[in-house]
């Protein structure tokens, strides 16, 4: 039999787990490109959550989202060629669960930065911008399905 102790503990990983998938779905996208920039643009932007287990499958307190769609350039070359953009390892901060970052060198450091938060209606997006080039403007990726559509904000 379960203690008081142990199963509050298993309610809130419940809670953790629960506001961890609210990221999921699929999403619109809206803003701009800014020039030598590298975006995503895609009426079906996929957010996943990475939920890695510790033994026995439980839930072992690392979680990352990836971020896929279709790849736009701000100006000629931006994107190096590529088509579709697969950002992945955003790690979800351990005290906002509506914040992730995903920090890469790759000569200088960038760290990208996704903010959930309320849009229109209650409606789940996400802002997502690179902070080390506020000229690359934030993307906004708006809840069409998924995970995202059932969850309302503040989580």
């Amino acid at each position: 039999k379960k203690t008081a102790e142990e199963e509050k503990a298993e309610e809130e990983e419940k809670e953790v787990l629960g506001a961890m998938r609210a990221w999921t779905g699929v999403y619109g996208t809206e803003g701009e490109c800014g020039v030598g920039c590298c975006c995503i643009t895609d009426d079906n932007v996929q957010i996943d959550l990475n939920l890695k287990g510790g033994g026995g499958g439980e839930y072992s307190g690392h979680a990352s989202l990836t971020i896929k769609g279709k790849a736009e350039e701000g100006s000629p070359g931006a994107c190096k060629g590529n088509k579709r953009l697969s950002l992945r390892h955003f790690a979800l901060d351990d005290t906002d669960p509506n914040l992730a970052t995903k920090k890469f060198c790759a000569g200088a450091c960038q760290t990208l930065k996704a903010v959930r938060r309320a849009g229109e209606g209650g409606v789940v997006e996400v802002g997502l911008s690179n902070v080390e080039h506020p000229r690359c403007g934030e993307r906004r990726f708006v809840c069409k399905s998924g995970e995202c559509a059932s969850s309302t904000l503040p989580l």
